[in-house]
């Protein structure tokens, strides 16, 4: 793991880190906040957004995740 700043560690993501991608995912789809949005589970429910994630972490699949460590947070 590299460190950038005091408390930040940069990490390869794994199959736990699913959840953060869904959120950043449904974020990046839904981020227009002149339109209706949905429920996360609801925002997921189109095809061509769901396969994005679908299976995610198979053999090839590779993202990075920097962590604060002191902060908690991703």
């Amino acid at each position: 793991m590299k460190q950038t700043d005091p408390g930040d560690i940069i990490r390869l993501a794994t199959n736990r880190d699913l959840p953060l991608f869904r959120e950043m995912l449904f974020e990046a789809a839904y981020w227009n906040p002149h339109r209706e949005r949905p429920t996360l589970e609801a925002g997921f429910a189109p095809p061509e957004l769901a396969k994005l994630l679908h299976n995610w972490g198979r053999k090839g699949d590779t993202a990075i995740v920097t962590v604060n460590r002191a902060k908690g947070i991703y």
